[in-house]
């Protein structure tokens, strides 16, 4: 067994999610890629690896893996939602010329009794930033 394999189980366990094979491929190709797919884009690349998948269970299990914490949903462009398997702290970047989401390293957000948020019980931060990428440049 791989460590990825040995990581994904490991996962599954840790966050109380049953372990399936339509799953565990969902995350095997999420954590393999740097590339925030829609669930759409997911179905067409895991629909050749396992092709009796649906797409409905595709959306179910990323809604499930999302509901465990295991896959994040990226705001985008429009109504799409994309998928992000890194689930250590980070932020995005998306391209306003291509569309590319990004990862972006970690940094701290303003604190609330600065910023005038104090009336707020803040869950979590994340920071979506918009520009250009060095590509489109």
């Amino acid at each position: 067994m791989s460590k990825l394999a040995r990581e994904i189980e490991g996962a599954f366990r840790e966050n109380g999610i049953r372990f399936t094979s339509q799953r565990f491929l969902l995350l095997e190709h999420l954590m393999r890629s740097d590339i925030h797919e829609s669930a759409d884009e997911i179905y067409l690349s895991v629909n050749r690896k396992m092709p009796k998948m649906s797409r409905a269970s595709v959306y179910n299990n990323l809604h499930a893996l999302s509901e465990a914490g295991l896959v994040r949903q990226v705001p985008s462009e429009g109504n799409i939602a994309r998928f992000d398997a890194n689930i250590h702290r980070h932020h995005h970047f998306i391209c306003d010329v291509c569309t590319a989401v990004e990862d972006v390293p970690w940094f701290e957000p303003p604190q609330p009794g600065d910023t005038g948020l104090r009336k707020y019980k803040i869950r979590s931060f994340e920071a979506v930033l918009r520009g250009t990428c060095p590509k489109c440049k």
